[in-house]
């Protein structure tokens, strides 16, 4: 069908849904009578399946995510998806709905068109009660990779149980809350698709009494369903928790998110970010170039980087730079890649002046090490072979 004919059928539908004569839609469009019925029973309009049409069902779900992404890099009208789906343009509008607030999909309106998007806005920051004359304690996490093989689940447990006993009640977690699905890690895996993969958070994610985990989405890894099927995942895996009974799980955003700490006089920031890019032959060298490229007034005073899986603090532009380690093995792609894996985790203390600015900076790192080794050492009895 060509376009002007498209365009022409989808005028006709629009003006049938509106309730006009066959008769009168004919002599508008130049048309006989004869082709704007065949317009209409193609559409089906006015039949029963039209009537008891359902945007929560699956098939009908299905088809709506499949014809929008024929025009992923073009916006669509409400007409167009009406025409296509066979129905009016309110159950259109139902259905994007639907996709938007249930399945997660970016599905954004761009005037009185829309489009599925495979970026997302910067979010707003968290800002957390003001503290007079304590210091903030968090824990840290990042690349915990679930799903995938190599997590190490038993260091996650285990961060959350010293989490409690240290009295932490924030955790911070630098992205990559899942392993997503790429062509280098299908046979490593543990079950598939994006809502499979968030029910796993929801099942196995350590849940700990008062603490609540703040998490970003890196570009990779569960990113991947962001970028090419145009699901808000970070936002998706805490709908599947909360949709479990969870509450405890809360999405930050996109590859950065930034957290505020309200002081007399001013305010603290943190900022977590997943970058991209390979680990370089320095472990200092990611956080250090990212910190030279901030704005001077966009620094944070705090900056917590996952992705590279590796632990390392330094002070770069009176910025504090933290990188976690991370929550799983080496698998085969980091070995190809000649790239280690510092398992483990840190607690954060910060003690912030009155305008904001960091006046004590502690990191704790509880490293881990390959999977047999504690194993072996629980054979010996004692709570993770750590001295008291």
């Amino acid at each position: 069908m060509s376009n002007s004919k498209e365009q022409r059928d989808v005028s006709i539908i629009k003006e049938l849904l509106k309730g006009k004569k066959p008769k009168q839609v004919a002599i508008d469009h130049g048309v006989s009578v004869s082709t704007v019925r065949a317009v209409r029973d193609k559409a089906s309009i006015g039949s029963k399946a039209e009537k008891n049409f359902n945007p929560s069902n699956p098939m009908v779900r299905s088809d709506a995510v499949k014809i929008i992404k024929t025009r992923r890099k073009k916006p669509f009208t409400l007409d167009f998806l009406a025409s296509k789906l066979r129905t009016t343009v309110e159950n259109a509008k139902r259905v994007i709905t639907h996709l938007s607030h249930h399945d997660g999909y970016n599905i954004v309106s761009i005037g009185d068109r829309w489009q599925l998007l495979d970026t997302l806005p910067p979010a707003e920051p968290l800002k957390l009660k003001r503290l007079v004359g304590k210091n903030y304690v968090f824990g840290v996490v990042s690349d915990k990779h679930m799903v995938n093989k190599h997590h190490r689940l038993d260091v996650l447990e285990a961060a959350y149980d010293i989490f409690q006993k240290r009295g932490v009640k924030t955790v911070l977690d630098a992205g990559n809350m899942i392993d997503g699905e790429f062509r280098y890690n299908k046979y490593e895996v543990e079950c598939i698709g994006a809502h499979n993969q968030c029910q796993y958070v929801a099942d196995h994610h350590p849940q700990r009494s008062g603490i609540t985990t703040y998490f970003i989405s890196g570009e990779c890894h569960e990113g991947w369903y962001q970028s090419r099927e145009g699901i808000k995942i970070g936002w998706y895996i805490q709908k599947v928790c909360e949709d479990a009974g969870r509450n405890d799980l809360k999405w930050l955003g996109h590859i950065e998110g930034d957290i505020i700490l309200e002081q007399q006089i001013g305010k603290t920031r943190i900022r977590l970010m997943h970058p991209g890019g390979g680990t370089p032959y320095a472990l200092s060298y990611p956080s250090q170039k990212m910190v030279e490229s901030f704005q001077g007034g966009e620094k944070p005073h705090v900056l917590i980087m996952g992705h590279y899986h590796k632990f390392d603090f330094n002070y770069q532009r009176e910025v504090a730079c933290l990188m976690p380690g991370c929550m799983q093995d080496q698998t085969p792609f980091m070995r190809k890649q000649k790239l280690a894996a510092h398992v483990g985790f840190c607690i954060l203390t910060i003690g912030a002046r009155l305008d904001g600015t960091t006046g004590h900076i502690k990191v704790e790192w509880f490293p881990f090490y390959d999977h047999k080794y504690h194993q072996r050492l629980n054979q010996y009895g004692g709570e993770l072979m750590i001295t008291k």
